[in-house]
């Protein structure tokens, strides 16, 4: 059984986000509550989909606002800001 004292973001795995996916995104009726939406990432200009199944998580995790970048500059991004806070605790530039 899972803690409740802490303030910490539950993980999901791999397995848990296929049970929200394929709970979540299903109505009544048995069709998509969501469809693929295209979005221009605000880093590289290129256009990529917000599949039905991310929605489906972004809803089950309360997440308001959806994605701006494509997941190749996302990784960059946080590589870049992984960079700023080694170099911010060892004084270093990388």
């Amino acid at each position: 059984m899972r803690s409740t004292t802490t303030d910490a973001p539950e993980i999901m795995s791999d397995s848990d986000f296929e049970n929200v996916q394929l709970n979540d995104s299903l109505s009544e009726h048995g069709t998509s509550e969501f469809d693929d939406i295209p979005i221009q990432c605000v880093d590289c200009s290129q256009m990529f989909d917000w599949t039905a199944g991310e929605q489906a998580f972004y809803k089950a995790k309360q997440l308001e606002n959806p994605p701006k970048r494509c997941k190749p500059c996302k990784i960059a991004k946080n590589r870049r800001l992984e960079a700023i806070e080694i170099a911010r605790l060892t004084g270093k530039n990388t």
